[in-house]
């Protein structure tokens, strides 16, 4: 855990810029004990729960047959611009991460080169402008002849349609959830980032609707006092009996809304199961 101001630094400094950080929960804890604690300790970056995933390297089984040791954790594995693990261990990893990510010209892109032909085009998709870029591209696409030129030019129209298509899918399912409180953001990633564009500007419309609708005011306001509470969370198991209450009493006292299954579900996921007590 003493690694966690450490890598929310290189978050923080690292993030759009090609660097992906996930920090991976493997003693068992369930996703809303680490959700709270990472809550707690000032964690943004994605924290997968070991027991979901396949993946050999965070797999349980795997993992004993590598000769797994709780004691050595944690675990860090860097993965370069090629796909393949560049660094393994424990510390010291700064020096190599730094030199990797200096190779990442276009973040975003998952492509190191680009044709000279829309090389500016990239850089503006590495700045995060999509509307720009999209506008850009789509003049562009017309006057090229060059297929190396072209494949760059459909590449780039796909990741900014991929990138499009997932911030919309989280704000269409976040706003059918009622779970405003995550689709604002989605919407307002959009908004700014695809500025120009019809994505930005549907985008901004549901903003507008959203920030004046007074249900939404509501959902908004029972999350932000849910959030207040969830920052009360703390590690003592002699106090979780008493914050458990609290949130179910939280539940009750907002029936009706969002913020009142989410209470329900965090307080079910904190509950020791009777192997755990």
């Amino acid at each position: 855990m003493r690694q966690l101001p450490h890598l929310q630094n290189l978050w923080e400094e690292y993030e759009g810029k090609g660097l992906h950080l996930f920090h991976v929960e493997s003693q068992n804890h369930t996703y809303e004990k680490v959700m709270l604690f990472t809550r707690k300790a000032g964690v943004t970056f994605p924290n997968p729960i070991q027991n979901w995933s396949d993946f050999p390297m965070i797999n349980s089984a795997a993992l004993l047959d590598w000769g797994y040791d709780s004691k050595k954790l944690p675990r860090t594995y860097l993965i370069g611009v090629e796909g393949r693990v560049i660094w393994e261990g424990r510390f010291g990893y700064d020096e190599v991460l730094k030199e990797e990510l200096k190779k990442v010209r276009y973040p975003g892109l998952f492509r190191l080169e680009v044709d000279r032909a829309v090389r500016s085009i990239a850089k503006t998709f590495g700045k995060g402008e999509y509307g720009k870029a999209w506008k850009d591209v789509e003049k562009k696409l017309p006057l090229l002849k060059d297929e190396p030129a072209l494949d760059d030019a459909r590449w780039i129209v796909t990741r900014l349609e991929e990138i499009s298509s997932y911030w919309r899918g989280v704000a269409d399912e976040a706003m059918q959830e009622a779970r405003y409180h995550v689709a604002i953001p989605a919407l307002e990633t959009l908004a700014g980032g695809f500025s120009g564009h019809d994505v930005g500007r549907k985008a901004a419309e549901d903003l507008k609707r959203l920030r004046r609708d007074a249900d939404v005011k509501k959902e908004l306001a029972a999350i932000a006092a849910l959030e207040e509470l969830m920052d009360e969370y703390t590690l003592s198991r002699r106090a979780l009996p008493g914050y458990i209450e609290r949130l179910l009493a939280f539940a009750k006292s907002h029936e009706g809304l969002r913020a009142a299954v989410e209470a329900t579900e965090l307080a079910h996921g904190l509950t020791p199961h009777p192997i755990d007590r």
